[in-house]
């Protein structure tokens, strides 16, 4: 809009003194050079504020050390936490967390670092901050070190049991994220985060741990597990360890074992109690693999144990032995 008006500023000048010089007896060649130099001191003058108006609108400065902003940017990604617990995400990275407006010169420092203006998938760390005077409940999130928002007020409750339950095993929680650093349709440098946060956050911290030098089966399909009666009680001291929603996720082994009419069966052990079994369908795809596992390398499969005193149900996430990879079947170190 300035410049528009500029021009027809300058124009209208031009006019009026190119109108007085003819008047006067000034020459064409006077007249021509008395425009021409209007239009430089016009262009110059659209130029100095155009400079200017740039300089409002482009992206900030990288606060460093010291400065009044209170932010320190870390030039360089810094590497995790070596007690980080890295957790994979639904794949859409549609959680979007608050904030960040008022942390923009640390996001674009962190996109930067990454090539500069765009979309980029980073590590974002995301703890409780019980410091925070305006809500002792805040959870933040950073990226490379830096503050760059926070978790909803109103999401904090779904975040707030599994932060308690990763910091209980002394582990920092790390989420992937998208970071995006541009310009919206006003011109304006704006920034934003997403987190790719699970399908279900009450499954996130296993209750228990694979042991060292067990191997882990990969995850895949639903396989149901039936429960003895009697063993009610151990998967309710496994459901005890729950920190949400009266579930929670459970490391099993499993084992091959014939029983007396010589059938191949499979069953399901937690924490070393024997707690049920696979169906026939289930063993019978199931059982050889597990007969070519070493005696010292015994195979745990990822499930998820729910429930009450009443009842209880358990089953299994894992992918059927056709369907696994040459790299998964070497990491289970079948003997041959």
């Amino acid at each position: 809009m300035e410049t528009a008006v500029l021009f027809i500023v300058c124009g209208v000048v031009a006019w009026f003194i190119a109108k007085k010089a003819k008047q006067m007896g000034f020459s064409w060649a006077k007249y021509f050079w008395i425009n021409l130099l209007l239009g430089i001191i016009g262009w110059a003058v659209t130029f100095f504020l155009w400079r200017a108006d740039s300089r409002k609108t482009r992206s900030p400065e990288i606060p460093t050390a010291g400065k009044s902003s209170g932010v320190t940017f870390l030039p360089q990604p810094p590497e995790l936490p070596p007690n980080s617990l890295r957790v994979s995400g639904s794949g859409y990275f549609g959680y979007d967390i608050v904030g960040e407006s008022f942390h923009l010169p640390a996001i674009h420092g962190i996109a930067k670092t990454r090539g500069g203006v765009g979309q980029h998938t980073v590590d974002a760390v995301v703890k409780a901050e019980p410091s925070n005077k305006a809500d002792p409940k805040a959870i933040r999130v950073e990226i490379d070190g830096n503050l760059v928002g926070y978790v909803a007020r109103e999401k904090t409750s779904l975040f707030r049991p599994l932060l308690a339950r990763v910091a209980q095993n002394g582990k920092t929680l790390v989420l992937a994220a998208e970071l995006y650093y541009g310009k919206d349709y006003d011109d304006e440098f704006v920034g934003s985060v997403r987190l790719d946060v699970p399908d279900d956050l009450a499954l996130v911290v296993p209750a228990n741990q694979v042991p060292p030098g067990a191997a882990l089966w990969p995850k895949g399909a639903k396989v149901q597990v039936t429960v003895n009666p009697e063993a009610t009680s151990d998967v309710m001291s496994v459901l005890s360890n729950a920190y949400q929603d009266q579930k929670v996720a459970v490391h099993c082994e499993l084992r091959a074992a014939q029983d007396e009419k010589a059938a191949t069966g499979v069953e399901v052990l937690i924490n070393s109690a024997l707690v049920g079994s696979l169906s026939p369908v289930s063993a019978k795809k199931f059982a050889p693999v597990l007969g070519r596992m070493g005696p010292k390398s015994p195979c745990y499969f990822w499930g998820v144990a729910a429930g009450n005193s009443l009842a209880v149900d358990l089953h299994l996430r894992m992918k059927k032995p056709e369907e696994l990879s040459a790299d998964e079947i070497g990491a289970l170190r079948l003997e041959i």
